[in-house]
């Protein structure tokens, strides 16, 4: 119990340290690319997001947390949930293949079109690493999960948003960091915590999983459509 709570107390220090350098880096960066961008670039992303973000909170059903919470796991457990995580993000990616023109038809921004296809194929990315990323952090490895998250952003967003930027590329250099820097977290977590050895799809484990996973998804939405409403609108007026 005192290894726990050692473990835990240093989690907590992990995760509030990975917050704040964070919002440091994220403030630093954005003030950077407001000096190399116009505000349309930003806005452009911004429409995109909306609905990726929102979507990304169904991507993988709630597996990752619905691992964290359970007392025990087996490989079968663990498979469901990837397989699931995994099933679920390609049909997400498709969606957003095919209605993206019609999302921009909505912000009557064709350019939306293109940002969002490239962006969604990231559902099928973070389908891959969020299994990943769950078991890591059940095992309370914040600190690598500290890591993780910096050094995807230095490296990934912002290096590459910096560099296309400067090269004159626009909107595609927040498009093109976005992607890089997923990319490089998913490779991280995928390197530390590998996929399972396995496929599975036990019924049994699948609606147990489900019924938190959907739950939690479920709150996530509506604190998000609470929180990103206003954005919506602005974006489309």
């Amino acid at each position: 119990h005192l290894e726990l709570k050692e473990k835990t107390i240093a989690g907590i220090q992990w995760r509030f340290l990975t917050t704040t350098l964070q919002a440091v880096l994220t403030f630093s960066v954005g003030v950077l690319l407001a000096r190399l961008l116009p505000p349309k670039d930003f806005g452009l992303l911004g429409m995109a997001v909306i609905f990726t973000g929102l979507a990304d909170l169904f991507a993988t059903v709630g597996m990752g947390p619905a691992l964290i919470q359970r007392k025990e796991l087996d490989e079968d457990t663990i498979g469901t949930a990837f397989l699931i995580s995994i099933v679920s993000s390609m049909a997400l990616t498709a969606f957003f293949y095919l209605t993206a023109p019609f999302i921009a038809d909505f912000f009557h921004e064709p350019q939306v079109t293109n940002i969002l296809r490239v962006l969604s194929l990231l559902f099928i990315v973070n389908g891959f690493s969020a299994i990943s990323r769950a078991l890591l952090a059940r095992e309370l490895r914040f600190k690598l999960l500290f890591y993780q998250e910096i050094a995807s952003f230095v490296f990934g967003f912002g290096f590459l948003a910096v560099i296309l930027a400067l090269a004159g590329y626009g909107v595609w250099s927040l498009v093109g960091g976005t992607f890089l820097r997923t990319l490089l977290s998913c490779a991280i977590l995928l390197y530390f915590s590998p996929i399972p050895r396995r496929f599975a799809l036990d019924r049994t484990k699948l609606l147990d999983i489900l019924k938190f996973g959907t739950g939690v998804s479920l709150n996530d939405v509506l604190w998000y459509m609470s929180s990103n409403i206003d954005y919506l609108f602005i974006s489309r007026y």
